[in-house]
């Protein structure tokens, strides 16, 4: 190690690194990349952890997610790059009307007035704040688990 360079008295490892394929998958023997073509793009990532890349602002590409259990079925979504600083992207039907409106109900029978932070903690919070919120559980149910085992994949 250069001295000039590292001037650290600690030992870090390198990140580790991994390719992946267009939708995500994990390149990890040469019938993966017989299976992308020849021509066929891979994600090199540092940190081994893909992260959908922003490419720029108004790009879309088409994902698949899973739908139902662990049967490996999954639909394909457009998903659109909104902002790169963030990265933020916007998925097309991510969730069907039926999980909007599952999602709606099991909010409704939660809500609570919206809380406020004041310096005071004798002020009264009476009449400053009209609105209402909920805070969704964690695996609240069946359906909740599902949608967040399709949001984490």
């Amino acid at each position: 190690t250069d001295p000039m360079i590292s001037t650290s008295d600690y030992e870090f490892p390198a990140n580790p690194w991994k390719l992946f394929n267009p939708t995500g998958g994990a390149v990890e023997e040469d019938a993966d990349l017989n299976f992308i073509g020849r021509g066929g793009a891979v994600y090199l990532f540092t940190g081994g952890q893909f992260i959908w890349p922003g490419v720029r602002i108004g790009h879309v590409t088409k994902v698949p997610i899973p739908v139902g259990g662990d049967d490996g079925k999954h639909k394909i979504v457009e998903m659109k790059t909104v902002s790169l600083r963030p990265l933020v992207f916007v998925l097309s039907e991510f969730l069907s009307d039926e999980e909007c409106e599952y999602i709606k109900r099991y909010g409704a029978s939660r809500m609570q007035p919206s809380r406020l932070a004041t310096m005071d903690s004798t002020a009264t919070e009476e009449g400053v704040r009209t609105s209402t919120q909920t805070f969704m559980t964690r695996g609240g149910s069946a359906e909740i688990r599902a949608l967040e085992e399709r949001a984490h994949n």
